[in-house]
């Protein structure tokens, strides 16, 4: 399992077009890094993000405008294959947010059309078919878009196309 005391982080490096995970052997960070391929040989790359589901490292990044893909890897310290797909509905405008909500992935994308598409997954590998919500229309995810659980429902902030201004949402059930 990958040490919480330990700083590790997803990096797009757009030189090589791979995406890695990069965890630290000490928890200052200071010293040595080991890095682990998640995806290569891309046509770009460029945002990432980094949660830990069922113990093992997942990422999700966007490369080149076109799509936005969720991977997880098979073993708890990284080490393992990673096990990458695409999601459909998804523009991939390089802006993307993943958490774990419930033990489960759950991602926040810039989506067809102006909108902000939220998705979630019942198995923790993204196995199973994706549920996906358009979450806002008009909508433009910002380079530092805020996703966050709140009270158990997701939650995030987004520009409005329309009106340039910024606009908080947060799912009801």
């Amino acid at each position: 399992m990958l040490d919480p005391a330990r700083p590790a982080l997803s990096v797009a490096d757009s030189g090589t077009n791979t995406i890695f995970l990069a965890i630290a052997d000490q928890e200052d960070g200071l010293a040595t890094w080991m890095t682990y391929t998640v995806d290569a040989d891309l046509s770009q790359a460029d945002t990432t993000s980094l949660t830990v589901n069922d113990g093992r490292p997942a990422v999700c990044y966007t490369t080149g405008g076109a799509k936005v893909y969720y991977a997880i890897n098979d073993q708890q310290n990284g080490r393992g294959g990673w096990l990458a797909q695409s999601l459909p509905f998804a523009a991939g405008n390089n802006s993307q947010r993943l958490l774990r909500h419930n033990g489960r992935p759950a991602l926040l994308f810039d989506g067809l059309a102006d909108t902000a598409r939220y998705a979630t997954n019942e198995e923790t590998d993204g196995s199973a078919p994706w549920d996906f919500v358009v979450a806002a229309t008009d909508a433009e995810l910002t380079g530092s878009a805020a996703f966050r659980i709140i009270n158990g429902r997701p939650a995030f902030v987004y520009r409005d196309t329309l009106t340039d201004g910024l606009v908080f949402a947060r799912r009801g059930y």
